[in-house]
Protein backbone atom coordinates (compact mmCIF):
# COMPACT_ATOMS: atom_id res chain seq x y z
CA UNK A 1 0.00 0.00 0.00
CA UNK A 2 1.71 3.14 -1.26
CA UNK A 3 -0.09 5.56 1.05
CA UNK A 4 0.92 3.61 4.14
CA UNK A 5 4.58 3.54 3.07
CA UNK A 6 4.52 7.28 2.31
CA UNK A 7 3.13 8.06 5.77
CA UNK A 8 5.81 5.93 7.42
CA UNK A 9 8.54 7.69 5.42
CA UNK A 10 7.27 11.08 6.63
CA UNK A 11 7.36 9.81 10.22
CA UNK A 12 3.58 9.88 10.66
CA UNK A 13 1.72 7.29 12.67
CA UNK A 14 -0.44 5.40 10.20
CA UNK A 15 -2.33 3.62 12.98
CA UNK A 16 -4.11 6.77 14.19
CA UNK A 17 -7.85 6.24 13.75
CA UNK A 18 -8.77 9.94 13.98
CA UNK A 19 -6.54 12.77 12.75
CA UNK A 20 -7.06 16.52 13.00
CA UNK A 21 -5.99 18.92 10.24
CA UNK A 22 -3.14 21.38 10.70
CA UNK A 23 -3.33 24.93 9.34
CA UNK A 24 -0.75 27.43 8.20
CA UNK A 25 -1.11 31.10 7.22
CA UNK A 26 -0.93 31.69 3.47
CA UNK A 27 0.84 35.04 3.22
CA UNK A 28 -0.31 35.69 -0.34
CA UNK A 29 -4.04 35.19 0.40
CA UNK A 30 -3.90 36.16 4.10
CA UNK A 31 -5.95 33.13 5.14
CA UNK A 32 -5.21 29.92 6.99
CA UNK A 33 -4.92 26.90 4.69
CA UNK A 34 -4.78 23.24 5.63
CA UNK A 35 -1.35 21.74 5.11
CA UNK A 36 -0.42 18.12 4.48
CA UNK A 37 -3.82 16.34 4.71
CA UNK A 38 -3.71 12.54 5.13
CA UNK A 39 -3.89 10.35 2.05
CA UNK A 40 -7.35 9.64 0.57
CA UNK A 41 -6.65 5.89 0.41
CA UNK A 42 -6.41 5.66 4.20
CA UNK A 43 -8.57 8.46 5.61
CA UNK A 44 -11.96 9.98 4.90
CA UNK A 45 -12.47 13.69 5.60
CA UNK A 46 -15.49 14.56 7.73
CA UNK A 47 -16.85 17.91 8.92
CA UNK A 48 -15.56 21.41 8.14
CA UNK A 49 -13.83 24.27 9.90
CA UNK A 50 -14.90 27.89 9.54
CA UNK A 51 -11.51 28.93 10.88
CA UNK A 52 -8.42 27.27 12.33
CA UNK A 53 -9.89 27.17 15.87
CA UNK A 54 -13.27 25.52 15.14
CA UNK A 55 -11.93 21.91 15.40
CA UNK A 56 -14.90 20.27 13.67
CA UNK A 57 -13.07 18.87 10.68
CA UNK A 58 -11.30 15.58 11.17
CA UNK A 59 -10.20 12.54 9.22
CA UNK A 60 -11.19 8.98 10.07
CA UNK A 61 -9.30 5.91 9.03
CA UNK A 62 -11.30 3.48 6.94
CA UNK A 63 -10.80 0.12 5.24
CA UNK A 64 -12.27 -0.57 1.86
CA UNK A 65 -12.57 -4.36 2.23
CA UNK A 66 -13.95 -6.77 4.80
CA UNK A 67 -12.34 -6.24 8.20
CA UNK A 68 -12.17 -9.94 8.99
CA UNK A 69 -9.99 -10.46 5.88
CA UNK A 70 -7.57 -7.64 6.78
CA UNK A 71 -4.34 -9.17 8.12
CA UNK A 72 -3.14 -5.85 9.59
CA UNK A 73 -6.06 -5.84 12.04
CA UNK A 74 -6.56 -9.58 12.53
CA UNK A 75 -3.38 -11.62 12.05
CA UNK A 76 -5.26 -14.91 12.51
CA UNK A 77 -7.66 -16.32 9.93
CA UNK A 78 -10.86 -15.59 11.86
CA UNK A 79 -11.01 -14.32 15.43
CA UNK A 80 -14.80 -14.71 15.37
CA UNK A 81 -16.71 -17.82 16.45
CA UNK A 82 -17.84 -19.85 13.47
CA UNK A 83 -20.44 -22.59 13.56
CA UNK A 84 -21.84 -25.03 11.03
CA UNK A 85 -25.58 -24.45 10.69
CA UNK A 86 -27.86 -27.42 10.06
CA UNK A 87 -31.42 -27.22 8.90
CA UNK A 88 -33.99 -28.37 11.42
CA UNK A 89 -37.38 -29.98 10.96
CA UNK A 90 -38.76 -29.33 7.49
CA UNK A 91 -42.26 -30.67 8.11
CA UNK A 92 -44.77 -28.87 10.28
CA UNK A 93 -48.13 -29.24 11.95
CA UNK A 94 -50.87 -30.11 9.49
CA UNK A 95 -53.51 -27.42 9.10
CA UNK A 96 -57.10 -28.50 9.39
CA UNK A 97 -60.27 -27.34 7.72
CA UNK A 98 -62.92 -24.80 8.71
CA UNK A 99 -63.39 -25.97 12.31
CA UNK A 100 -59.69 -26.41 13.09
CA UNK A 101 -59.65 -23.14 15.05
CA UNK A 102 -61.73 -24.81 17.81
CA UNK A 103 -59.64 -27.95 17.89
CA UNK A 104 -56.20 -27.62 19.49
CA UNK A 105 -53.70 -30.00 17.99
CA UNK A 106 -49.99 -30.00 18.58
CA UNK A 107 -49.14 -33.15 16.70
CA UNK A 108 -48.00 -33.64 13.18
CA UNK A 109 -48.38 -36.74 10.99
CA UNK A 110 -45.69 -38.66 12.87
CA UNK A 111 -47.43 -38.17 16.22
Amino acid sequence: MKALRAMNERGENATDVIRRPTYEMDERLKVYKEIDPPHDDLYMGLGWDENKDTKRKHYRQFYSGNLENNTEIFPEKSPFDTFDIKRGQSRGIKKGGLFSAFKVTHQDESG
